[in-house]
Parts: structure tokens; sequence; C-alpha cells
């Protein structure tokens, strides 16, 4: 598999991720959602720590999981 279909498996993944966790706790409370979404990435980022080779790779991916976050959310305009 190429880089560019992991990542794309990867972020559908995600948001579908986000579809349940909105069917299970429903969209108003938002304290709740914030919680599992906490949680959600505590998980990816224990996955990136498990597979890594060292601790320096997962916080690598880590970091540029982050600027790619971010540039998403400013080229949306906040609308994700």
């Amino acid at each position: 598999m190429d880089t560019e279909k992991g990542y794309s498996v990867g972020y559908e993944a995600g948001l579908d991720a986000l579809d349940k966790i909105n069917e299970v706790l429903g969209d108003d409370d938002p304290m709740a959602l914030k919680d599992a979404l906490a949680g959600m990435m505590v998980s990816a980022m224990s996955c990136a720590y498990a597979f890594a080779p060292t601790e320096e790779v997962a916080e690598e991916l880590i970091s540029t999981a982050q600027q790619f976050a971010l540039k998403n959310w400013e080229e949306e305009d906040g609308k994700i």
C-alpha cells in the first residue's frame, strides 16, 4: 500500500470513529465528546509508540500528524 492510500484509509477510519462516538453520545454533551475524542487520540498515539522503532520516531509521527491536522483545519476554515 502506498503512503497516500494508507493515509486516506487512516483518515477515513478516524472520521468513522467520530461518527460512532457521536451515535453513542449524541451531540448534547460537548464535554462527553471532548473526553471521547481525547480517548481516541490517546489510543492512536499509543499505537504510534507501540509500532514505532523508537520513541523519537513515534514523536515525529505524532508531531507530523498534529501539523497536518492544523493545516486541514485552517484550510477548511475551522470546519472539519
